[in-house]
């Protein structure tokens, strides 16, 4: 799907039922045109926030995150 549609950014959780969470950031980001991948997530532990970061998630926010700094971090990655 994204692909298709070339999004600019991503928000997704750690907890993927049927894929490697790493896995999927480090394809978003070797695609073409990789969009920025925000990770939105309950895992407060700082290896799970070094992992995503070094497969090259632009930014770790913990649930529940605030509504008014999802918005802006988005709106700062997609200029």
């Amino acid at each position: 799907v994204a692909a298709k549609t070339r999004p600019s950014a991503v928000l997704m959780d750690l907890s993927l039922p049927d894929a490697d969470p790493l896995g999927v950031i480090r394809a978003f980001r070797a695609s073409p045109h990789p969009p920025a991948v925000v990770v939105v997530t309950g895992d407060t532990s700082p290896a799970a926030r070094a992992a995503a970061t070094a497969a090259g998630a632009a930014d770790y926010l913990l649930k529940p995150a605030d509504p008014q700094t999802l918005v802006g971090l988005v709106r700062r990655l997609c200029r």
